[in-house]
C-alpha cells in the first residue's frame, strides 16, 4: 500500500521460505521425537520441497553470510536424514532409495546416510548391495582418512550378512513412542539401535532424536560393549 512519503509493504512470516522451512522441520523434528512418523514425514517432506538449491545461491557470501549459509546448509542435510528416518519408520524403504542414492554422491563419507541407505536396500530385498554399500564407504574412509567405518556401521553390515529379523520393520506398540524396530523377545536390536539412529555416538545433536526409550536403552549397550 502507499503511505505518504513512500510504500509499505506488510507480510506475514510465512511469505518468506526460510521461515516457513523452518516452521515445518521444527514442527517434523517434534513429531518424529514424539514417534509421529506419518506427520514428521509429511512436514518434513514439504520443509524439503521449499529448497530449490544452495542457500544464498545468488547472493556473494561474505564473512558475515558465511556461517548463516553453512547452518542453513546443516540444517536442511539434518533435515533430509529426518525425513528419510521417519519414512523409514513407517516401512516406506522403496521410496527413499532413489533419494539416498543421490546423496551418496555429495556425501561420500556420511555415515548415518551410508546406514539408511543399506537398511533400506536389505528392506527392499536387495542384500548385496546394500553390503555393497558397506565396503565401498569402507574403502574411501580407509583411503582418504585413513579410518574405518564405525563400529556401528560394521555391526549393521553383520545384522545384514546374518539377515537378522531385527532389522525389519514392526509396527509401533500402541500409546507409546516407536523408535527403531524392537526384536520379538522385547530386546533393542544392537545393530540397529546402533548403527542407524546415530553415526558415532548417541547425542542429541540436530538430527539425532531418539526418543527416551531409545536413549536409556542404547546407552546402556554403549556401556556393554565399551567395558
Amino acid at each position: 500500500m502507499t503511505t505518504p512519503g513512500g510504500y509499505l509493504f506488510r507480510s506475514t512470516s510465512d511469505d518468506f521460505d526460510l521461515a516457513r522451512y523452518e516452521r515445518l522441520a521444527s514442527e517434523g523434528r517434534q513429531a518424529l521425537a514424539a514417534g509421529q512418523n506419518a506427520l514428521a514425514a509429511e512436514r518434513l517432506t514439504q520443509a524439503q520441497a521449499l529448497w530449490r538449491g544452495p542457500a544464498l545461491t545468488d547472493v556473494r557470501a561474505g564473512p558475515l553470510l558465511q556461517p548463516q549459509v553453512k547452518r542453513l546448509e546443516e540444517s536442511r542435510l539434518t533435515t533430509v536424514e529426518q525425513g528419510i528416518e521417519a519414512r523409514l519408520r513407517l516401512g516406506r524403504h522403496q521410496e527413499v532409495l532413489s533419494d539416498l542414492a543421490g546423496m551418496m554422491a555429495e556425501h561420500r563419507l556420511h555415515e548415518n546416510l551410508h546406514a539408511q541407505f543399506m537398511v533400506a536396500l536389505h528392506r527392499s530385498g536387495r542384500r548385496q548391495e546394500a553390503l555393497r554399500v558397506f565396503q565401498q564407504l569402507r574403502t574411501t574412509m580407509t583411503e582418504e582418512l585413513g579410518l574405518e567405518p564405525s563400529k556401528r556401521l560394521h555391526l549393521l553390515q553383520q545384522a545384514i550378512l546374518s539377515d537378522d529379523p531385527a532389522l525389519e520393520v514392526a509396527p509401533a506398540p500402541t500409546g507409546s513412542r516407536s523408535c527403531s524396530t524392537r526384536s520379538p523377545s522385547g530386546e533393542w536390536p544392537r545393530a540397529q539401535q546402533n548403527a542407524v539412529s546415530r553415526p558415532r555416538r548417541l547425542s542429541l545433536e540436530p538430527g539425532k532424536i531418539p526418543s527416551r526409550d531409545c536413549v536409556v536403552a542404547a546407552s546402556r549397550m554403549d556401556h556393554r560393549y565399551e567395558q
